[in-house]
């Protein structure tokens, strides 16, 4: 089955950046809508996370607008430029299952239509539902970060300017600050390092850092952005999906400021064949 591909960018506990562009000494290979990774049996897959120390990559499949529990969980593990198929149906029948985060043998999948977190434990090849909405009554979640035992939530309660929240739960599903951050618009991606959190706002076209307490740093981190989807993390490289311009940023972060070190490289068309 060929499918065309874009990419997402995630973060999670000691996961690492995983995106289908393909990084070379140029920068990375541009799409023209970098959200979601489509390959394999997968159709409309909405998220990733990936941990390459351990060599695991999981992928969550949207599913069919028509069908909203078509969607999936596979699992694939990592060896070099490689990713050989553990289970693409490690998890079936998943209500649009649109961010993932894994703590330890923890996966927690947010769940899009229904604005539920499910806990799943990972063991091989299975994965063993162990808590049915551990966080529920969210409206337009699309994005999920976990760090140690706290998980981190975007939550659009209005539909309207400066109405969305970044919520804090306990990893036990515990409500820990329903507005830890406020006054955003449609945050579609978190992206969490040590005590910061840094959050891209489709709606001002900005990625904004705050702390994991909830204090701004700087609201407008990076500016200028079309459409910043899919944000991950690492060290003190942070990438941003751009969906509407199609490409990866990156940016060198120091102290308040990030400077933007990508090389622009021309939009391909890429077709991947079960990738």
């Amino acid at each position: 089955m060929w499918v065309k591909p874009a990419a997402t960018l995630l973060m999670g506990g000691r996961g690492g950046l995983i995106t289908p562009h393909m990084k070379t000494k140029a920068g990375f290979k541009r799409f023209h809508s970098p959200r979601a990774l489509c390959a394999l049996l997968l159709c409309a897959a909405a998220a990733l996370w990936a941990s390459p120390a351990h060599g695991q990559l999981f992928i969550s499949d949207y599913g069919l607008s028509s069908d909203p529990n078509a969607g999936g969980i596979g699992e694939y593990t990592l060896s070099g430029t490689t990713a050989t198929t553990v289970s693409d149906a490690l998890i079936l029948d998943s209500p649009a299952p649109i961010g993932l985060a894994i703590s330890g043998s923890s996966l927690f999948v947010l769940n899009y239509t229904i604005g539920t977190v499910d806990l799943y434990t990972i063991s091989g090849t299975n994965a063993t539902l162990t808590t049915t909405a551990l966080i529920s009554g969210l409206t337009l979640p699309f994005a999920i970060a976990v760090s140690g035992t706290t998980i981190f939530l975007s939550n659009n309660t209005e539909l309207t300017a400066g109405a969305a929240v970044i919520m804090e739960y306990a990893t036990d599903g515990t409500q820990l600050n329903p507005a830890l951050i406020t006054g955003l618009t449609d945050p579609l991606g978190i992206a969490v390092s040590g005590t910061t959190l840094f959050v891209s706002d489709i709606y001002t076209a900005t990625v904004g850092e705050y702390t994991t307490s909830g204090e701004t740093i700087n609201a407008s981190l990076i500016q200028g952005l079309v459409a910043p989807f899919g944000i991950a993390v690492s060290g003190s490289d942070l990438y941003v999906a751009d969906t509407q311009a199609g490409g990866v940023n990156e940016y060198s972060l120091s102290g308040t400021t990030a400077t933007d070190v990508s090389i622009p490289l021309e939009l391909a068309n890429v077709t991947f064949h079960n990738m």
